[in-house]
Protein backbone atom coordinates (compact mmCIF):
# COMPACT_ATOMS: atom_id res chain seq x y z
CA UNK A 1 0.00 0.00 0.00
CA UNK A 2 1.47 3.58 -1.21
CA UNK A 3 1.54 6.38 1.37
CA UNK A 4 -0.63 7.96 -0.81
CA UNK A 5 -3.60 5.26 -0.15
CA UNK A 6 -3.00 6.14 3.49
CA UNK A 7 -5.47 7.74 6.09
CA UNK A 8 -4.02 10.89 7.43
CA UNK A 9 -2.28 10.21 10.89
CA UNK A 10 -4.35 9.93 13.80
CA UNK A 11 -3.52 13.22 15.78
CA UNK A 12 -2.94 11.45 19.10
CA UNK A 13 -0.03 9.25 17.50
CA UNK A 14 2.68 11.14 17.87
CA UNK A 15 1.54 11.63 21.67
CA UNK A 16 1.09 7.48 21.88
CA UNK A 17 4.13 6.80 20.11
CA UNK A 18 6.03 8.93 22.58
CA UNK A 19 6.06 6.30 25.08
CA UNK A 20 8.51 4.53 23.75
CA UNK A 21 10.58 7.30 21.68
CA UNK A 22 11.37 10.61 23.52
CA UNK A 23 12.84 12.11 19.90
CA UNK A 24 10.61 13.04 17.15
CA UNK A 25 11.51 11.73 14.51
CA UNK A 26 8.79 13.08 12.15
CA UNK A 27 10.01 10.37 9.16
CA UNK A 28 9.80 7.26 11.63
CA UNK A 29 6.66 8.30 12.92
CA UNK A 30 5.04 8.29 9.65
CA UNK A 31 6.64 4.83 9.11
CA UNK A 32 5.20 3.62 12.03
CA UNK A 33 2.15 5.17 10.73
CA UNK A 34 2.09 3.29 7.71
CA UNK A 35 2.38 0.05 9.68
CA UNK A 36 -0.70 0.56 11.84
CA UNK A 37 -2.64 2.19 9.15
CA UNK A 38 -1.91 -1.17 6.93
CA UNK A 39 -2.64 -3.64 9.87
CA UNK A 40 -6.11 -1.57 10.78
CA UNK A 41 -7.03 -2.96 6.48
CA UNK A 42 -6.49 -6.47 7.65
CA UNK A 43 -8.25 -6.73 11.28
CA UNK A 44 -10.59 -9.44 11.88
CA UNK A 45 -11.33 -10.65 15.19
CA UNK A 46 -8.91 -13.44 15.55
CA UNK A 47 -5.50 -10.40 15.29
CA UNK A 48 -7.52 -8.50 17.73
CA UNK A 49 -7.59 -11.44 20.23
CA UNK A 50 -3.97 -11.35 19.86
CA UNK A 51 -3.77 -7.64 20.00
CA UNK A 52 -5.29 -7.70 22.99
CA UNK A 53 -3.11 -10.57 24.41
CA UNK A 54 -0.22 -8.11 23.78
CA UNK A 55 -2.08 -4.76 25.72
CA UNK A 56 -3.08 -6.79 28.61
CA UNK A 57 0.19 -8.83 28.83
CA UNK A 58 -2.24 -12.30 28.76
CA UNK A 59 -1.01 -15.60 30.55
CA UNK A 60 -2.27 -17.08 27.39
CA UNK A 61 0.38 -15.66 25.53
CA UNK A 62 0.10 -14.52 21.32
CA UNK A 63 1.91 -17.35 19.32
CA UNK A 64 5.12 -16.62 18.67
CA UNK A 65 3.95 -16.87 14.81
CA UNK A 66 1.21 -14.32 14.96
CA UNK A 67 4.06 -12.04 16.97
CA UNK A 68 6.28 -12.08 13.30
CA UNK A 69 3.37 -11.31 11.64
CA UNK A 70 2.21 -8.65 13.42
CA UNK A 71 6.12 -7.43 13.70
CA UNK A 72 6.44 -8.18 10.06
CA UNK A 73 4.23 -5.58 8.96
CA UNK A 74 5.84 -2.34 10.63
CA UNK A 75 9.41 -4.10 8.77
CA UNK A 76 7.56 -4.12 5.54
CA UNK A 77 7.08 0.02 6.24
CA UNK A 78 10.33 1.16 7.66
CA UNK A 79 13.62 -1.69 7.31
CA UNK A 80 15.06 -0.60 10.63
CA UNK A 81 12.32 -1.42 12.59
CA UNK A 82 14.10 -4.34 15.53
CA UNK A 83 11.90 -8.12 15.16
CA UNK A 84 12.65 -8.74 18.76
CA UNK A 85 13.68 -6.78 22.16
CA UNK A 86 11.23 -4.17 21.48
CA UNK A 87 8.12 -5.99 23.34
CA UNK A 88 7.21 -2.19 24.59
CA UNK A 89 7.22 -0.63 21.51
CA UNK A 90 4.79 -3.50 20.26
CA UNK A 91 2.49 -3.29 23.10
CA UNK A 92 2.06 0.78 22.25
CA UNK A 93 1.45 -0.18 18.51
CA UNK A 94 -0.79 -2.96 19.26
CA UNK A 95 -3.01 -0.20 22.03
CA UNK A 96 -2.98 2.32 19.34
CA UNK A 97 -4.46 -0.21 16.71
CA UNK A 98 -6.93 -0.88 18.92
CA UNK A 99 -7.55 2.79 19.82
CA UNK A 100 -8.07 3.94 16.44
CA UNK A 101 -10.41 1.02 15.51
CA UNK A 102 -12.54 2.10 18.60
CA UNK A 103 -12.96 5.22 16.84
CA UNK A 104 -15.15 3.61 13.47
CA UNK A 105 -18.41 2.66 13.38
CA UNK A 106 -18.86 -0.67 12.56
CA UNK A 107 -19.68 -4.16 13.82
CA UNK A 108 -15.86 -5.18 14.08
CA UNK A 109 -14.86 -1.92 16.42
CA UNK A 110 -18.30 -2.96 18.49
CA UNK A 111 -16.77 -6.48 18.66
CA UNK A 112 -13.60 -5.19 20.09
CA UNK A 113 -15.24 -2.41 22.17
CA UNK A 114 -17.27 -5.54 24.13
CA UNK A 115 -13.92 -7.47 23.77
CA UNK A 116 -11.67 -4.41 25.45
CA UNK A 117 -14.21 -4.29 28.42
CA UNK A 118 -14.67 -8.12 29.15
CA UNK A 119 -11.07 -8.36 29.05
CA UNK A 120 -10.70 -5.45 31.43
CA UNK A 121 -12.84 -7.09 34.10
CA UNK A 122 -14.17 -3.92 35.54
CA UNK A 123 -10.62 -3.32 36.45
CA UNK A 124 -9.12 -5.84 37.59
CA UNK A 125 -6.98 -6.62 34.54
CA UNK A 126 -5.25 -3.10 34.62
CA UNK A 127 -3.74 -1.63 31.48
CA UNK A 128 -0.15 0.14 30.96
CA UNK A 129 -1.10 2.35 27.59
CA UNK A 130 -0.65 6.08 26.71
CA UNK A 131 -4.52 5.79 25.75
CA UNK A 132 -7.23 4.85 28.13
CA UNK A 133 -8.58 2.01 25.98
CA UNK A 134 -11.14 1.08 28.64
CA UNK A 135 -12.83 4.48 28.34
CA UNK A 136 -12.62 4.56 24.21
CA UNK A 137 -14.15 1.17 24.49
CA UNK A 138 -17.08 2.49 26.66
CA UNK A 139 -17.72 5.16 24.47
CA UNK A 140 -17.36 3.44 21.37
CA UNK A 141 -20.67 1.06 22.58
CA UNK A 142 -22.67 3.81 23.73
CA UNK A 143 -21.90 5.86 20.44
CA UNK A 144 -22.90 2.82 18.24
CA UNK A 145 -25.88 2.05 20.32
CA UNK A 146 -26.78 5.32 20.03
CA UNK A 147 -26.24 5.49 16.00
CA UNK A 148 -27.73 2.35 15.47
CA UNK A 149 -31.43 3.70 17.28
CA UNK A 150 -31.37 6.27 15.14
CA UNK A 151 -34.78 6.92 13.57
CA UNK A 152 -34.24 6.97 9.53
CA UNK A 153 -35.40 10.23 8.35
CA UNK A 154 -38.33 9.63 5.62
CA UNK A 155 -37.29 12.75 3.88
CA UNK A 156 -34.29 10.28 2.32
CA UNK A 157 -36.93 8.78 0.67
CA UNK A 158 -37.90 12.04 -1.27
CA UNK A 159 -37.91 11.46 -4.82
CA UNK A 160 -37.54 14.22 -7.28
CA UNK A 161 -38.64 14.19 -11.09
CA UNK A 162 -35.94 12.69 -13.22
CA UNK A 163 -34.34 15.25 -15.81
CA UNK A 164 -33.61 13.16 -19.05
CA UNK A 165 -31.22 14.69 -21.52
CA UNK A 166 -31.37 12.76 -24.92
CA UNK A 167 -28.58 14.75 -26.26
CA UNK A 168 -26.05 12.01 -26.85
CA UNK A 169 -29.44 9.98 -28.20
CA UNK A 170 -29.85 12.67 -30.69
CA UNK A 171 -26.21 12.18 -32.03
CA UNK A 172 -26.92 8.60 -33.14
CA UNK A 173 -29.57 10.13 -34.92
CA UNK A 174 -26.99 10.09 -37.97
CA UNK A 175 -29.30 8.35 -40.42
CA UNK A 176 -33.14 6.96 -40.82
CA UNK A 177 -32.34 3.34 -41.50
CA UNK A 178 -32.11 0.35 -38.69
CA UNK A 179 -28.96 0.92 -37.73
CA UNK A 180 -29.33 4.42 -36.81
CA UNK A 181 -32.81 3.97 -35.22
CA UNK A 182 -31.36 1.27 -33.24
CA UNK A 183 -28.41 2.86 -31.77
CA UNK A 184 -30.41 5.86 -30.67
CA UNK A 185 -32.88 3.69 -28.66
CA UNK A 186 -30.02 1.95 -26.92
CA UNK A 187 -28.29 5.33 -26.34
CA UNK A 188 -32.02 6.71 -24.65
CA UNK A 189 -32.57 3.96 -23.38
CA UNK A 190 -28.78 3.65 -21.46
CA UNK A 191 -29.81 7.66 -20.34
CA UNK A 192 -33.60 6.16 -19.27
CA UNK A 193 -31.74 3.25 -17.42
CA UNK A 194 -29.39 5.29 -15.27
CA UNK A 195 -32.17 7.86 -13.93
CA UNK A 196 -34.10 4.55 -12.62
CA UNK A 197 -31.13 2.75 -11.65
CA UNK A 198 -30.41 6.05 -9.68
CA UNK A 199 -33.98 6.01 -7.91
CA UNK A 200 -33.36 2.27 -7.42
CA UNK A 201 -30.87 3.24 -5.52
CA UNK A 202 -31.76 5.68 -3.42
CA UNK A 203 -35.51 3.58 -2.43
CA UNK A 204 -33.91 0.52 -1.82
CA UNK A 205 -31.12 2.72 0.76
CA UNK A 206 -34.18 4.33 2.15
CA UNK A 207 -36.29 0.82 2.56
CA UNK A 208 -33.17 -1.25 4.04
CA UNK A 209 -32.67 1.49 6.82
CA UNK A 210 -36.12 1.43 7.63
CA UNK A 211 -35.86 -2.21 8.23
CA UNK A 212 -32.99 -2.25 10.16
CA UNK A 213 -34.48 0.07 12.76
CA UNK A 214 -37.48 -1.81 12.81
CA UNK A 215 -35.87 -5.13 13.38
CA UNK A 216 -33.91 -2.88 16.67
CA UNK A 217 -36.79 -1.82 17.42
CA UNK A 218 -38.29 -5.54 17.85
CA UNK A 219 -35.18 -6.01 19.53
CA UNK A 220 -35.68 -3.95 22.15
CA UNK A 221 -39.70 -4.79 22.31
CA UNK A 222 -38.65 -8.00 23.16
CA UNK A 223 -36.53 -7.09 25.60
CA UNK A 224 -39.05 -5.06 27.81
CA UNK A 225 -41.71 -7.19 26.89
CA UNK A 226 -39.22 -9.96 29.11
CA UNK A 227 -38.17 -7.23 31.97
CA UNK A 228 -42.32 -6.62 32.23
CA UNK A 229 -43.50 -10.01 32.34
CA UNK A 230 -40.53 -11.18 35.20
CA UNK A 231 -40.25 -14.80 34.33
CA UNK A 232 -37.21 -16.18 33.27
CA UNK A 233 -37.82 -18.54 30.06
CA UNK A 234 -34.65 -20.58 30.61
CA UNK A 235 -34.95 -22.03 33.67
CA UNK A 236 -38.95 -21.39 34.12
CA UNK A 237 -39.11 -19.15 37.09
CA UNK A 238 -40.52 -15.52 38.16
CA UNK A 239 -37.64 -13.62 38.78
CA UNK A 240 -38.14 -12.99 42.59
CA UNK A 241 -37.81 -16.93 42.93
CA UNK A 242 -34.51 -17.36 41.07
CA UNK A 243 -31.92 -16.88 43.90
CA UNK A 244 -29.63 -13.79 43.84
CA UNK A 245 -26.49 -15.79 43.15
CA UNK A 246 -27.71 -17.32 40.08
CA UNK A 247 -29.31 -14.00 38.66
CA UNK A 248 -26.68 -12.41 37.13
CA UNK A 249 -25.82 -15.58 34.78
CA UNK A 250 -29.53 -16.20 34.07
CA UNK A 251 -30.72 -12.88 32.88
CA UNK A 252 -27.52 -12.01 31.07
CA UNK A 253 -27.64 -15.04 29.33
CA UNK A 254 -31.46 -14.17 28.10
CA UNK A 255 -31.09 -10.61 27.35
CA UNK A 256 -27.99 -11.44 24.95
CA UNK A 257 -30.06 -14.25 23.27
CA UNK A 258 -32.37 -11.69 22.82
CA UNK A 259 -29.73 -8.60 21.08
CA UNK A 260 -29.32 -8.81 17.55
CA UNK A 261 -27.21 -6.27 16.52
CA UNK A 262 -24.20 -5.11 18.38
CA UNK A 263 -23.67 -3.74 20.44
CA UNK A 264 -26.67 -4.32 22.28
CA UNK A 265 -28.72 -1.36 23.20
CA UNK A 266 -27.87 1.82 25.48
CA UNK A 267 -30.78 0.04 28.17
CA UNK A 268 -29.05 -2.90 29.07
CA UNK A 269 -28.10 -1.56 32.36
CA UNK A 270 -30.91 -0.59 33.26
CA UNK A 271 -32.76 -3.51 31.95
CA UNK A 272 -30.83 -5.90 34.38
CA UNK A 273 -31.27 -3.35 37.73
CA UNK A 274 -34.65 -3.75 36.34
CA UNK A 275 -34.71 -7.52 36.71
CA UNK A 276 -33.33 -7.30 39.81
CA UNK A 277 -29.40 -7.40 39.66
CA UNK A 278 -27.99 -4.49 42.57
CA UNK A 279 -25.11 -2.60 42.47
CA UNK A 280 -25.08 -2.80 46.31
CA UNK A 281 -24.64 -6.86 46.53
CA UNK A 282 -21.14 -8.42 45.91
CA UNK A 283 -20.63 -11.96 44.44
CA UNK A 284 -17.11 -13.53 43.42
CA UNK A 285 -16.77 -15.32 39.73
CA UNK A 286 -16.72 -19.04 41.82
CA UNK A 287 -19.50 -17.89 43.82
CA UNK A 288 -22.13 -17.46 41.44
CA UNK A 289 -21.33 -20.15 38.78
CA UNK A 290 -21.60 -22.52 42.08
CA UNK A 291 -24.73 -21.76 42.49
CA UNK A 292 -26.25 -22.21 39.03
CA UNK A 293 -27.50 -25.70 38.71
CA UNK A 294 -25.09 -27.93 36.15
CA UNK A 295 -27.83 -28.86 33.81
CA UNK A 296 -28.54 -25.22 32.60
CA UNK A 297 -24.99 -24.50 33.03
CA UNK A 298 -23.98 -26.40 30.29
CA UNK A 299 -27.10 -24.85 27.88
CA UNK A 300 -24.84 -21.74 28.33
CA UNK A 301 -21.76 -22.27 25.98
CA UNK A 302 -21.90 -21.31 22.63
CA UNK A 303 -18.30 -22.17 21.31
CA UNK A 304 -16.42 -25.34 22.07
CA UNK A 305 -14.20 -23.28 23.46
CA UNK A 306 -13.40 -19.91 24.77
CA UNK A 307 -11.15 -16.72 25.29
CA UNK A 308 -9.11 -16.75 28.40
CA UNK A 309 -8.46 -13.03 28.34
CA UNK A 310 -12.05 -11.74 26.84
CA UNK A 311 -13.97 -14.14 28.09
CA UNK A 312 -12.92 -15.05 31.58
CA UNK A 313 -16.66 -16.01 33.07
CA UNK A 314 -17.18 -18.49 30.58
CA UNK A 315 -14.25 -20.57 31.10
CA UNK A 316 -14.77 -20.43 34.27
CA UNK A 317 -17.71 -22.16 33.81
CA UNK A 318 -16.10 -24.36 31.15
CA UNK A 319 -13.76 -25.47 33.92
CA UNK A 320 -16.50 -26.06 36.23
CA UNK A 321 -18.14 -28.42 34.34
CA UNK A 322 -15.10 -30.57 33.69
CA UNK A 323 -14.99 -31.32 37.31
CA UNK A 324 -18.22 -31.54 38.31
CA UNK A 325 -17.42 -29.85 41.56
CA UNK A 326 -17.66 -27.07 43.47
CA UNK A 327 -13.60 -26.79 44.29
CA UNK A 328 -11.14 -27.78 42.29
CA UNK A 329 -11.79 -26.11 39.21
CA UNK A 330 -10.94 -22.93 40.83
CA UNK A 331 -7.58 -22.28 41.63
CA UNK A 332 -6.51 -23.58 38.04
CA UNK A 333 -9.04 -21.42 36.40
CA UNK A 334 -7.96 -18.35 38.16
CA UNK A 335 -4.04 -19.54 37.01
CA UNK A 336 -4.72 -19.55 33.28
CA UNK A 337 -7.27 -16.47 33.47
CA UNK A 338 -4.82 -13.94 35.50
CA UNK A 339 -7.91 -13.59 37.66
CA UNK A 340 -8.27 -13.13 41.69
CA UNK A 341 -10.68 -16.03 42.29
CA UNK A 342 -11.90 -13.92 45.92
CA UNK A 343 -12.21 -10.98 43.87
CA UNK A 344 -15.79 -9.58 44.01
CA UNK A 345 -18.29 -7.83 41.72
CA UNK A 346 -21.40 -6.36 42.38
CA UNK A 347 -24.28 -8.40 40.84
CA UNK A 348 -25.24 -5.51 37.75
CA UNK A 349 -21.29 -5.93 37.45
CA UNK A 350 -21.17 -9.43 36.47
CA UNK A 351 -24.19 -9.66 34.83
CA UNK A 352 -23.25 -6.42 32.01
CA UNK A 353 -19.62 -8.53 31.75
CA UNK A 354 -21.36 -11.99 31.11
CA UNK A 355 -23.72 -10.10 29.03
CA UNK A 356 -20.61 -8.86 26.76
CA UNK A 357 -19.01 -12.42 26.63
CA UNK A 358 -22.04 -13.98 25.31
CA UNK A 359 -22.32 -11.38 22.55
CA UNK A 360 -18.60 -11.79 21.59
CA UNK A 361 -19.77 -15.85 21.12
CA UNK A 362 -22.87 -14.99 19.14
CA UNK A 363 -21.25 -12.54 16.77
Amino acid sequence: MSETTLPPMHSDFHRWYREVSVEENRERLQRRWTGLATVIQSLDQNLIENLLRIVFRSKSVTTPEAIQNFRQVFKTADDLFDMEGNDRELEVLSGSVLAVLLEASNDLSAWTAIAVTTSSLNGKRPLQLPMDLVAAAENSIARTAEANRKRPSLRSTHLDAPKLDFAKAKEKLTTIDGAGIGATLDTAAETINGSLLAMVRKVNASIQATETYIAIQDEELNMLWWVLGERSDGVKKAFGSIPEKERPLIFATELANATTFLPGPRSVEGLLTRAGLKSNKTHTIPDVINACNIEWLQTVLLEDSSSPLSQPIQCAIRRRLETQDDTSWISGWAAGCGVDATAAFPALTLGKLFYREQLLSIF
